[in-house]
């Protein structure tokens, strides 16, 4: 009896977080969507004189739609969160002419992060691939995935390579940085931020799935 109840509280709650998901996306695409996309078509009529507010409403665009993408319900799954961050930064990516390599070819299928973790993952390597882009000075940049076991457990390594000036170990590090690490705490995963023997700056993070 006290474990049917307990079941039946389970599934009464993932039904609301299920439903309030919904309706956040909901709320936010037609809400604030709108209005971003209404603005930036405004201000493509005259780009010349309106090329920083474009960038920025272009951005905002952006990571309402990474917020979006990563509440969905299926995207706790790790391939098709690096799927979608491919597909939604690809436009950005080739702005930038960096030209970058995803590797994902190790990465078994179904294996997740903890339920509505993903968005975490996303910050993390969003904020990665803008340091390359506004600072590093690099033309190459790889995005490795690998699934992997340990003591039996599913864990999912992935690396940020670029070939650009590398880290001055001597700079104080910014917010962005402490942010990462405080988002892989939460993912109970490792971070490490170094330089890349080729040359440049090398991000690994390594991050445990969910039990089968």
């Amino acid at each position: 009896m006290k474990a049917e109840k307990e079941r039946r509280r389970k599934l009464e709650r993932a039904q609301l977080l299920a439903d309030e998901r919904k309706r956040f996306t909901r709320e936010l695409h037609d809400g604030m969507g709108g209005h971003l996309v209404a603005l930036k078509s405004i201000l493509a009529d005259n780009p010349d004189k309106n090329a920083l507010c474009l960038e920025l409403v272009g951005q905002a665009i952006l990571d309402m739609r990474l917020l979006i993408d990563s509440v969905s319900d299926d995207v706790d799954d790790v391939g098709l969160t690096m799927g979608m961050l491919r597909s939604r930064m690809e436009h950005q990516l080739k702005a930038s002419a960096l030209f970058v390599s995803w590797n994902m070819q190790t990465l078994p299928a179904g294996w997740s992060l903890q339920k509505g973790c993903s968005i975490h993952l996303v910050r993390i390597l969003q904020e990665a691939i803008t340091n390359i882009i506004r600072h590093a000075d690099a033309d190459w940049v790889e995005i490795r995935t690998t699934g992997f076991r340990e003591r039996g457990n599913r864990m999912v390594r992935i690396e940020v390579a670029d070939n650009g000036q590398g880290m001055n170990p001597e700079a104080r590090q910014g917010r962005g940085i402490e942010n990462m690490k405080q988002r892989c705490e939460i993912l109970e995963g490792q971070f490490k931020l170094g330089t890349n023997p080729g040359g440049g700056t090398l991000l690994r993070i390594v991050l445990p799935c969910q039990k089968e």
